[in-house]
């Protein structure tokens, strides 16, 4: 089984065409993860990758003009959804280790994310997520409980943060480097082994990929993107064998 993308011919024009279907696919793939959270009148206007260093989790945060979404990647029983008038008190920390840091706190609710800024990209989304927050989140005077428990830093309650990114360390550019040079070649590999009989290339691009998207969000997202197409296949198949498996079939 070998890695295959499928590019449309409609309106397909050279790199430029190729770059934005690209973007539209994984696009549609990141705010897949929210609409089975969404009423069938409601859009996501906003949405931004988030992360939970303390048990690894890194996911995505969606924002409607009625809700917010907390999706974790491959954990859809810890999907979080609230509306904003649950939204009792606010804040997020600037100075924040990796990215800011926001704490919310409400009726039944206690959320606390981590919104990576590593790059000049996610900085600007970041920005945009926290305008939007503010926008429909309600005014809040004091901090939530689960930021007052952290170590004193500059938490603020408003939508002009001031969003900056936050450099990689000397360490972790040569760890971005290594699984560069490392992903980059298995992938390699298992393309050009393609011809070869035996189904190993595709498990081989696979690895390939799957070390990528430690260091690269378009790998993390190809990754997901391929997940999800076998186990649509998967569920396909089991769909067909039922069916032959019924008396008079």
């Amino acid at each position: 089984m070998t890695l295959l993308v499928i590019v449309p011919q409609a309106g397909f024009t050279g790199p430029v065409g190729l770059g934005h279907w690209i973007h539209e696919q994984r696009e549609k793939l990141i705010l897949g993860n929210a609409y089975h959270l969404l009423d069938h009148d409601e859009d996501v206007v906003q949405w931004v990758r988030i992360a939970d260093t303390s048990s690894r989790r890194e996911g995505f945060a969606f924002v409607t003009p009625r809700r917010v979404i907390v999706h974790w990647n491959g954990r859809p029983a810890e999907d979080v959804s609230f509306l904003w008038q649950q939204v009792r008190s606010w804040a997020v920390d600037i100075n924040a280790d990796h990215g800011p840091h926001l704490a919310v706190e409400g009726e039944g609710l206690e959320v606390s994310i981590k919104l990576p800024t590593d790059t000049h990209a996610t900085a600007e989304r970041v920005s945009d997520f926290f305008r939007r927050w503010a926008r429909h989140a309600p005014k809040s005077d004091e901090h939530p409980s689960n930021a007052r428990k952290t170590r004193k830093s500059d938490w603020r309650s408003d939508g002009e943060v001031e969003v900056k990114i936050v450099p990689r360390t000397p360490l972790e550019m040569a760890r971005r480097i290594l699984v560069t040079v490392i992903g980059v070649t298995i992938f390699v590999v298992g393309t050009l082994i393609i011809p070869l009989p035996g189904p190993w290339s595709f498990p081989i691009q696979l690895l390939g990929l799957a070390i990528l998207a430690s260091e690269y969000d378009w790998a993390k997202d190809g990754l997901m993107w391929t997940r999800k197409q076998y186990a649509k296949a998967k569920a396909e198949i089991r769909k067909r064998r039922a069916a032959r498996s019924q008396p008079g079939r």
